[in-house]
């Protein structure tokens, strides 16, 4: 993240927000030539949070100023940043609420889906196991099964419906 104030901006690392000063490179004894009259920002505090660095520039701004006219000047540079920020915030906000509330109706479809596909399996399963299984229909065309074959078609049947009914179980442990 990164807010700018003008001559104040604020950053942050993974435990603090930085407040950092723009200053101008002046000409000294350790200063190499091309780098003179570039600006550079300078740590100049940490701060825990967001609103405590608010405060800070705030304090800052009073402190190293004598102009009123300047200090209400960059004040209002301050609000207004901090105004438009929180719009943006809002905004995101809303984007991330309509993205969550998005993907949880399409984890809902998700689960009513796998749940139909369960029942339906386990019905499959049942009819297998109370029925002879002696013919198969494919379409509208129905093919008798040999009985030698019956008992190796229905156990390779149930052990597939098994299966994909395993993998409902997992799909929905994970996701919940």
């Amino acid at each position: 993240m990164k807010l700018d104030f003008g001559d104040y901006r604020i950053t942050t690392d993974e435990r603090h927000f930085v407040i950092q000063q723009k200053r101008i490179i002046e000409e000294g004894k350790l200063t190499k030539k091309e780098n003179v009259g570039k600006e550079r920002w300078v740590d100049i505090a940490y701060c825990p949070s967001l609103k405590f660095s608010l405060k800070f520039l705030y304090t800052k701004t009073l402190l190293d100023n004598d102009d009123l006219m300047l200090i209400m000047k960059k004040l209002h540079v301050i609000e207004n940043k901090i105004a438009e920020f929180l719009k943006v915030l809002k905004q995101e906000s809303e984007y991330v609420d309509k993205k969550m509330c998005d993907c949880m109706k399409a984890r809902e479809m998700r689960f009513e889906k796998l749940e139909g596909e369960m029942k339906s399996l386990k019905d499959m399963k049942d009819e297998l196991q109370v029925h002879n299984l002696r013919f198969i229909s494919i379409g509208d065309s129905k093919f008798y099964v040999e009985s030698s074959l019956r008992k190796t078609l229905e156990d390779n049947l149930v052990s597939c419906i098994n299966e994909r009914l395993e993998q409902i179980q997992k799909e929905m442990e994970y996701h919940k």
